[in-house]
C-alpha cells in the first residue's frame, strides 16, 4: 500500500504586490492539480483565517509519483510557502514500511525518516496541554 497525507500554507517570499501575485500563483497550482485530474484521492485548496492552504492525503494499491510532483512543484511556484508531507510506501524495501517525511520551507523541500515519536505518550515529559 501506498499512504500519504500532506498539507502546505501557500506564500511567495516577500516583494511587491503579493496579493495579485498570489493569487495568479493559486491558479497556476490549480493548473497543475488538474493535470492529475485522474488521481483518484483528495487534493484540495482551501484558505484559512485568509492565507491558502493545499491538502492531500490518499491511501492507494501501489506508489504514485505524482504526489512527490505535485509537492516539489508547488514549492517552485511559490519560494515562500511551508509545508509538510508523510509518504509510507510498503512496496518500497528501502522505506521499511515507515513514514518518510518532506519539509517545504523557504523555496527548499527536505527529507528524512521519522524516527522522533516515542512508542507511547507520557504525560509527565510533554509540555502541550491536552483538554
Amino acid at each position: 500500500m501506498f499512504e500519504f497525507h500532506g498539507w502546505i500554507l501557500v506564500n511567495l517570499a516577500p516583494q511587491g504586490k503579493q496579493e495579485d501575485q498570489l493569487t495568479t500563483r493559486i491558479n497556476a497550482i490549480k493548473n497543475v492539480i488538474d493535470e492529475f485530474s485522474a488521481i483518484q484521492s483528495k487534493v484540495d485548496i482551501f484558505y484559512q483565517q485568509g492565507k491558502p492552504f493545499i491538502r492531500f492525503d490518499g491511501r492507494l494499491n501501489h506508489y504514485e509519483g505524482w504526489v512527490l510532483k505535485l509537492f516539489f512543484a508547488i514549492n517552485k511556484m511559490t519560494d515562500g510557502s511551508e509545508g509538510i508531507l508523510f509518504i509510507k510506501d510498503e512496496d518500497n524495501p528501502c522505506l521499511n514500511s515507515q513514514f518518510r517525511v518532506w519539509q517545504m520551507m523557504n523555496g527548499e523541500v527536505l527529507s528524512g525518516d521519522m524516527t522522533f515519536f516515542p512508542d507511547k505518550y507520557n504525560s509527565h515529559h510533554n509540555n502541550l496541554q491536552i483538554a
